[in-house]
């Protein structure tokens, strides 16, 4: 959702997708940490597609999406063409210290 650039926010790219406005592959989806695969397409509900959040995403005005996406933002909809490598993912993060904790 944030990174198809249809929310400004990563929370609301959480609300949105709680509140049941998003559909993986045709299916409504209620949980911000369901997996996508490669091939997955991602799209606004049709009842949503009026809102304003999201007329506002149709027009394009955040985020350019990544390679990994194949975004149609005048139809709402994204497919995830691969998985991001990790120096797409922009989450500051030292794996190593996560490791390192989990380790003891």
């Amino acid at each position: 959702m944030l990174r198809a650039g249809f929310a400004r926010t990563i929370y609301q790219a959480r609300q949105f997708v709680v509140h049941q406005h998003v559909l993986v592959n045709g299916r409504r989806v209620d949980r911000p940490s369901y997996r996508l695969r490669p091939g997955d397409f991602v799209q606004i509900a049709q009842r949503s597609r009026t809102l304003e959040p999201f007329v506002v995403a149709a027009a394009g005005a955040h985020a350019t999406p990544p390679a990994y996406l194949e975004v149609r933002l005048a139809d709402l909809v994204a497919r995830v063409e691969r998985t991001p490598s990790r120096d797409e993912v922009p989450v500051v993060c030292e794996e190593q210290l996560v490791v390192e904790h989990y380790s003891r």
